[in-house]
């Protein structure tokens, strides 16, 4: 991967390789616990169990260079920067499964569940040009852990016409990967993977109902007019990070920059919205014999997130709706589609991502959605 930035009157190049090794056996297995009818209200109970070992080798390599905007001749080359390490772990989950029943009217399962996880570390790596000398270096990331418990409910009732699912969540992360901007004085601003503890506690539920089968045996054809599909999505997050300080060099009016310490214990996750809803309801019209026509339209709605671990307004997206819409035409033998569609219905504008670089720049840089866009997709199935 190559760079190229302007600073001053250098311009700046960087080679960035990197190589992976790994490798992770996995075993998992499920041992029922009590069979079906042995004890009155217990259809099913079950144990499962699930181990992996996890081995991450990562090479990485920096090589820069800084050309002289002044005489446009004279290069500057940085010697190879290289670093290596390497990262074990086990993790696992095991999970105990509960069916109290399962009948021609539906089935009902309810588990409990914990897992740890691993997630291999990184190098952060950049040229830096302070006091008109060139500098790199490659600052490694810590591997980031999770431990997680989860309980929840899956159902499906009247021939699987209606699917409700539920669960509720807490997550604890250790060494948690964040994406943080290091604008330090008279340095680029570079977007760097730092390390940070967490808490999250959420809840999200699922619906999936067709409408035209249910109602199919009243109304006969008129089941027609009913969608063919719905299906709702909503969820609840509560996150705070726990243990992360940042040091960042700031300029000062008077003096050489100094460190200064940014503390974001207590503040919210990046991109974590506290709710989240979506929404699609799709048709399926029969052209007797020539295929059908099905119309779709979805929607999805996020209550206000930060993009930075910060947690002020500046650098926040407030709540917003995005909708969609498509139509397609699908042949007899459902082999080929032709679709139309547009996305962003109604050009919301949203952040998508959002760059603090006030402290050498002045200014933030946002990154903000796409606008209504149309479009026809056509798809081949043999």
């Amino acid at each position: 991967n190559s760079l190229s930035y302007y600073q001053g009157y250098f311009v700046t190049n960087e080679r960035l390789d990197q190589t992976l090794t790994s490798w992770a056996p996995y075993a998992s297995g499920e041992i029922e616990l009590v069979e079906e009818g042995v004890i009155p209200g217990i259809y099913q109970l079950t144990l499962g169990a699930g181990v992996r070992y996890n081995q991450e080798k990562k090479e990485f390599s920096l090589v820069s260079s800084a050309t002289s905007m002044s005489s446009n001749v004279e290069v500057v080359l940085l010697p190879v920067e290289t670093a290596e390490e390497t990262w074990k772990e086990w993790t696992g989950d095991i999970q105990l499964s509960y069916t109290p029943f399962s009948n021609e009217y539906g089935t009902l399962l309810s588990y409990l569940k914990y897992g740890h996880g691993y997630k291999g570390g990184h190098f952060n790596a950049g040229l830096t040009i302070t006091g008109g000398d060139p500098e790199q270096d490659i600052d490694p990331v810590e591997p980031e852990f999770i431990d997680a418990i989860e309980f929840g409910i899956r159902s499906r009732w009247f021939d699987d016409r209606v699917i409700l699912n539920a669960a509720a969540f807490r997550y604890w992360y250790q060494d948690l990967q964040v994406f943080d901007i290091t604008n330090e004085a008279g340095k680029l601003p570079i977007q760097k993977l730092l390390n940070g503890d967490a808490n999250v506690l959420g809840a999200e539920a699922e619906l999936r109902v067709k409408p035209d089968l249910l109602v199919e045996d009243y109304i006969g054809s008129w089941a027609l007019l009913f969608p063919n599909l719905v299906s709702a999505n909503l969820g609840w997050l509560d996150t705070e990070f726990g243990s992360f300080v940042v040091t960042k060099t700031a300029p000062q009016p008077r003096g050489p920059p100094e460190p200064r310490h940014f503390d974001y214990r207590g503040n919210a996750l990046v991109t974590a919205p506290e709710w989240n809803f979506s929404a699609i309801a799709e048709w399926e019209f029969p052209l007797f014999g020539w295929g059908s026509l099905v119309p779709q339209y979805d929607l999805n709605w996020r209550s206000k997130a930060y993009l930075d671990p910060q947690m002020v307004d500046p650098i926040s997206q407030d709540a917003y709706w995005v909708h969609n819409a498509r139509i397609a035409y699908r042949t007899p033998d459902d082999r080929i589609e032709l679709a139309f569609w547009v996305s962003n219905l109604f050009k919301e504008e949203y952040k998508v991502d959002v760059f603090d670089v006030t402290r050498d720049g002045n200014t933030i840089l946002e990154v903000w959605s796409e606008p209504r866009m149309y479009g026809v997709t056509l798809s081949l199935n043999w």
